[in-house]
């Protein structure tokens, strides 16, 4: 009897979940890892992987020469990613001008912060615990009480580490596009994205002019008679 009273009761959550839900319900992408910025040694990581990726895609039978433009608007992090880039090309052999020459290929390197909100669509913490390990304690309690209160701690911790509820994921991303400009056709073209600190946001963002205060001042020419 039991039994038939819960199966009664599984369908009509069912029933009225149906009812309810008349669109699609959202679905996340397999899980995916993507590294995060927070150190200038990443930074030079990332112009150490730009520099080798141009290397092994650039024509290789004939000497390169290269002319890397200057970021603008100027931030931090460009600031730093063009000096870094164009110490790794040079170590590479590769021929870098300091200003536009004829016959040099332009590389550009152009930063894209893109901020979220709202976007968490990970379990809420403890759903792990209450979904997929309430099998294995009710198992285990049937056997011993100790078992089940140890089992219950180790699945809480994990439980709450893969449902969100310990790691914070940032909310802002940078995307670093590099493109190799032979005239007005582009020679090759890469991206990069990555994970940065949201208090460092202001590193990846140009600073903001000063605010133009209003001349409130009033010249009054006096003409005489």
């Amino acid at each position: 009897m039991k039994s038939i009273v819960v199966t009664l009761a599984a369908l009509a959550a069912a029933a009225t979940l149906g009812a309810c839900s008349q669109v699609p319900m959202p679905e996340s992408y397999p899980l995916s890892y993507q590294k995060k910025m927070q150190a200038a040694h990443h930074w030079d990581l990332l112009a150490m992987h730009v520099a080798q990726r141009l290397s092994t895609q650039l024509p290789s039978d004939r000497p390169v020469s290269l002319y890397v433009t200057p970021p603008r608007p100027v931030t931090t992090f460009d600031y730093a990613l063009h000096d870094l880039v164009v110490t790794h090309l040079v170590s590479l052999g590769f021929g870098v001008s300091a200003v536009p020459m004829h016959g040099a290929l332009q590389v550009d390197l152009k930063t894209q912060v893109v901020q979220h909100t709202c976007r968490d669509m990970r379990p809420q913490p403890g759903s792990f615990v209450a979904v997929g390990g309430a099998a294995a304690l009710g198992g285990l309690a049937a056997r011993s009480t100790h078992a089940a209160m140890g089992a219950g701690a180790i699945l809480l911790t994990a439980g709450e580490f893969l449902s969100g509820g310990i790691y914070e994921t940032p909310n802002t991303e940078i995307i670093v596009s590099t493109s190799v400009m032979d005239g007005p056709m582009y020679r090759t073209r890469l991206r990069d994205i990555y994970y940065v600190s949201d208090e460092n946001v202001a590193q990846y963002l140009p600073d903001m002019p000063a605010p133009v205060t209003p001349d409130l001042s009033r010249r009054i020419e006096v003409v005489g008679r």
